[in-house]
């Protein structure tokens, strides 16, 4: 019965040769998914570095306006232009931070480093998440812990492919043949002969016997070591669960802590920004609010961009990455 093993390992090693595959897809996917974020955060990063910009560039003429008129003094305006320089660097820089990125995401996807890029910043959040739940789909569907579970049977395979090395071979050959002879010299001559004729071949495996004991230990010491392996994968899988799912809901209380923060230092920054146009404030405090309002602004930013890449790693571990972004495993 070798031969039916045999092919039964066939079909094993195309097994793992799919789930090597699916392995390669989710990494790759991961790798797209996490660039993609990063450009959305890039593209925030711009938009919030202009917006101090516009800021700075309208304290400057402010300052440049009263300057003329001999309502502030020369290093009032001279701080404005040095924050409005500082400024026009960081949103240079921020551009190409982003079209550095826009060119890694097009090499990885396989398209031209120039290609236009364009992403969503908006984003939308699983609901209803549950540890437990997927740390139980994650045990069915974690392409790591099927591997190990198709090595395991492979093993298996290996140590019946052993074992059969040990029986006799039994070999059956059968024909049937026909024969028709005539002669035509002057005179009919014929002969016509059919008939079946059937043999057997009993092979016995006498003086190969340490060969087929050293393939059949080491099938069942690789049976053993599979076994080993897939227990460890299934609790590193729960490990990796665990984890993954303590990140995104820790991610989760930071996007909310930092959307607070953003709500306060836009007020401060409102009424710092009154406070210094009428004149009772020093430039120094209104540039101080207005680094504390874009520094809220970026740290929210990033929050809401890594807790969506800790949910689809969360996803990935439990074997659901696929399904989630509607493609077929």
């Amino acid at each position: 019965m070798g031969n039916f093993a045999a092919l039964e390992r066939a079909e094993l090693n195309a097994q793992l040769a799919d789930l090597r595959t699916r392995a390669q897809v989710e990494g790759t996917l991961t790798q797209v998914i996490a660039l993609y974020y990063a450009i959305a955060a890039l593209d925030e990063d711009v938009a919030i570095t202009q917006r101090i910009l516009d800021i700075s560039n309208d304290r400057y003429v402010r300052q440049e306006g009263k300057a003329l008129l001999g309502g502030v003094g020369r290093l009032d305006l001279l701080n404005a232009e040095v924050d409005l320089q500082s400024d026009s660097t960081t949103f240079i820089l921020a551009l190409q931070r982003r079209e550095r990125s826009r060119r890694e995401l097009n090499v990885l996807m396989g398209r031209s480093p120039d290609a236009e890029v364009n992403v969503s910043r908006s984003i939308t959040y699983a609901q209803g998440l549950d540890q437990e739940r997927l740390v139980q789909e994650a045990m069915q569907g974690n392409v790591q812990l099927a591997s190990a579970t198709a090595q395991v049977r492979a093993a298996e395979v290996d140590q019946r492919i052993a074992r059969s090395l040990r029986w006799p071979r039994l070999d059956v050959n059968a024909n049937y043949g026909v024969s028709d002879q005539q002669n035509g010299v002057g005179l009919v001559l014929g002969t016509y002969t059919q008939g079946l004729n059937a043999g057997l071949t009993l092979s016995v495996p006498l003086f190969d016997g340490g060969r087929i004991n050293t393939q059949a230990e080491q099938a069942r010491l690789r049976a053993e070591n599979a076994a080993i392996a897939e227990q460890q994968a299934r609790l590193q899988v729960e490990r990796d669960v665990r984890n993954a799912f303590t990140t995104w809901r820790g991610q989760r209380e930071v996007l909310r802590i930092q959307g607070d923060a953003v709500t306060t230092a836009q007020l401060n920054f409102d009424r710092t920004r009154e406070l210094f146009q009428a004149g009772q404030l020093t430039g120094l405090q209104f540039r101080q609010a207005q680094l504390d309002l874009a520094n809220a602004e970026r740290q929210a930013v990033v929050a809401g961009f890594d807790t969506k890449v800790a949910e689809l790693t969360l996803l990935r571990a439990s074997g659901g990455l696929l399904p989630a972004l509607g493609v077929q495993p």
